[in-house]
């Protein structure tokens, strides 16, 4: 499943780079009760300094927040594997998902427990 109809119902803010932006999407987050955040990679103005500012404005909280959901996604990739799918079929690439997100998860465990200690 993938595109609009794997949203969840009332999925509150909705993060996405900008290749999600277009109605299609963002009428499909606000049918599910949601907010669209996504990413402005331009936007029109007379005042070229006000018009950046603008667009700063707008894409500071969306950056801060995939920020850090990307910076997992990328520890994922560059060190438990994740550049390529082990086992073929969706629930088999799940299992590998949530195993990573399990290792992931143990060693910043004891990485904190490590610190504090």
């Amino acid at each position: 499943m993938t595109g609009p109809e794997a949203l969840p119902d009332n999925p509150g803010e909705v993060f996405a780079d900008s290749a999600y932006r277009g109605n299609h999407f963002c009428d499909a987050v606000r049918a599910k009760g949601g907010i669209a955040r996504i990413v402005a990679t331009g936007m029109w103005g007379r005042d070229e300094q006000e018009t950046l500012r603008k667009l700063k404005e707008w894409n500071q909280p969306i950056h801060r927040v995939r920020g850090r959901i990307e910076k997992i996604f990328g520890t994922w990739k560059r060190c438990y594997g994740l550049r390529r799918m082990r086992w073929r079929g969706l629930a088999k690439a799940a299992v590998q998902v949530h195993l990573t997100a399990i290792a992931y998860n143990l060693k910043r465990t004891m990485n904190i427990l490590a610190a504090l200690a």
